[in-house]
């Protein structure tokens, strides 16, 4: 989580908690082989031609990318040492840390969080990149699919 936080460290936090950040990231689709493995889906009697595997991997995922909110939140006790690490992506809590204790009981994949964390960290670090050239504003406004956006119209 480290490097995720470091890279949102300049993001003011929002104004209804001065514990939480919270920015639009755009992830990629990925390349077919991240979609699976064409021998396997026909071994399998899902696909019978390597149009039809790509066919199912464009109606899957038919946008080269995939908006998600992705929000953080971090607290400190009174003497300034960390408390508490928080994830959300899409709404759904991801990481929830108590950094006062030792390693948690597995009870997840660990090398899949990390993972989604680093995907998270590329994904922060090129919006963070738009907020200091002054296109993530028209960006977001410009391709953030109708459904997540919210508020007022003018």
């Amino acid at each position: 989580m480290a490097p995720l936080f470091a890279v949102l460290s300049s993001l003011a936090p929002l104004k209804e908690n001065n514990e939480v950040k919270s920015i639009w990231v755009r992830i990629p689709r990925g390349e077919i082989s991240d979609y699976g493995s064409f021998d396997e889906m026909k071994d399998w009697g899902e696909v019978d031609t390597y149009e039809e595997f790509i066919g199912n991997w464009k109606e899957t995922y038919p946008d080269e990318y995939f908006w998600y909110e992705l929000t953080v939140s971090e607290s400190f006790n009174k003497d300034g040492t960390l408390r508490y690490r928080g994830v959300s992506v899409g709404h759904k809590i991801i990481i929830s840390a108590d950094m006062g204790y030792g390693p948690a009981e597995e009870r997840h994949d660990n090398d899949a969080v990390v993972e989604l964390c680093r995907i998270m960290t590329v994904a922060a670090k090129e919006a963070i990149q738009k907020l200091r050239e002054g296109v993530y504003n028209d960006e977001v406004s410009e391709s953030l699919p109708y459904e997540f956006r919210t508020g007022v119209i003018r």
